[in-house]
């Protein structure tokens, strides 16, 4: 419920954002969120269960707005966060689950931000 609003975001504010910046934005970002996230293994020990919590809208939120303006990044959020869930009992429900909200997410991201290319085809097919 988070992500697609975030994805219509970003699709609006990818139009303004030159796609250089935006590519370096976006490789910052993963070279920082990949840091975070290999700290956290090293730090928890080898023998740490996953912790089971809430999910994180913020996550949500963060993955939408970068599908909305790349169509990339909502999948690597949410996978983690659907494994950490309460009520995720096995790892194939957090990925049916992530494959069906990246989809959605996409075509949201699609459908709010039409590039010429994708007009062009979507007239010469009609």
């Amino acid at each position: 419920m988070a992500a697609l609003p975030a994805t219509v975001l970003g699709a609006v504010t990818a139009h303004f954002v030159h796609p250089r910046r935006l590519y370096l934005g976006f490789a910052v970002f993963v070279f920082l969120y990949s840091t975070r996230v290999l700290l956290v293994l090293l730090g928890s020990g080898d023998h740490a269960p996953p912790k089971k919590d809430q999910f994180d809208w913020r996550t949500a939120v963060v993955g939408g707005v970068l599908t909305g303006l790349l169509t990339v990044g909502l999948g690597k959020f949410l996978l983690t966060s659907f494994l950490r869930h309460s009520r995720c009992q096995n790892p194939a429900e957090a990925v049916g689950t992530t494959v069906a909200a990246v989809f959605v997410a996409s075509l949201c991201a699609s459908i709010f931000r039409p590039t010429p290319e994708l007009v062009a085809v979507l007239q010469t097919r009609a």
